[in-house]
């Protein structure tokens, strides 16, 4: 993840909030975005900074900590990491699905395992926010036909890459599928060139060359109707840029 793990402290005791603080400040792809000694003040924070994850405590003037949670609608809840100074809270916490439960008084172990469960629900929120779109589109365009020919292959995966910001793959791929074929066109022509005695050793190396190009083109034909693939080429395709 490129973007930093805005994070909200909610804890009516100061020195909580000042030791998350300091922790959190030690952890470079953290940023804190504000903070809240109460219940309700927690709610508007929540709602105006729309934070990646809450640091909550569960015992609090105006609302409780499981109060403001139910406050908000599904689509405005980051994730939360309890801080409480009583473990009878923890199925409550199992319940709404809380990313950690830190029992006061906390180590910086303690904050920086739950900033790691945090990074670990961001990343699969964002693979699965992800898939959904590559599905909205994918169901917007007809499905590719089987294709045989690899120039072919190339132009429409270039083409379906364009829609998801896969240019640098795209280009990757044609690179490969151009370089491939210049392989295997001038193996043919040396081994005529070198006669008989050559002609065993370019074939195999023309052999690797079109093996290569459909490994190509079979991985194209999944682009074009997997999301899995497609969002597995979201990833690399800044290696390919």
């Amino acid at each position: 993840m490129a973007d930093l793990i805005r994070t909200l402290i909610v804890d009516d005791e100061p020195l909580v909030r000042e030791g998350l603080c300091d922790v959190i400040g030690f952890i470079k792809d953290v940023e804190i975005v504000g903070e809240c000694d109460n219940g309700l003040e927690a709610v508007q924070a929540i709602r105006r900074l729309a934070p990646d994850a809450v640091f909550l405590d569960i015992r609090m003037p105006g609302l409780n900590g499981f109060e403001v949670i139910e406050s908000l609608k599904p689509e405005e809840r980051p994730i939360i990491i309890f801080v409480t100074a009583y473990n009878e809270f923890a199925v409550g916490a199992f319940k709404i699905n809380a990313a950690d439960y830190l029992l006061k008084p906390f180590n910086e172990d303690n904050v920086r395992s739950a900033i790691t469960r945090v990074r670990e629900r961001l990343l699969i929120g964002q693979n699965l926010q992800t898939d959904r779109k590559i599905n909205q589109l994918l169901r917007q365009q007809p499905r590719l036909q089987t294709v045989s020919n690899e120039r072919h292959a190339s132009g429409q995966t270039s083409e379906i890459a364009s829609r998801f910001g896969l240019l640098g793959f795209a280009n990757a791929i044609g690179e490969c599928h151009s370089a491939a074929e210049k392989q295997q066109t001038a193996s043919i022509e040396q081994s005529g060139k070198e006669g008989e005695s050559g002609v065993g050793a370019k074939a195999r190396e023309g052999g690797k060359c079109h093996s290569t190009v459909e490994n190509l083109s079979d991985f194209e034909r999944t682009l074009s109707s997997s999301p899995k693939a497609i969002r597995f080429a979201l990833q690399l395709d800044s290696r390919f840029a």
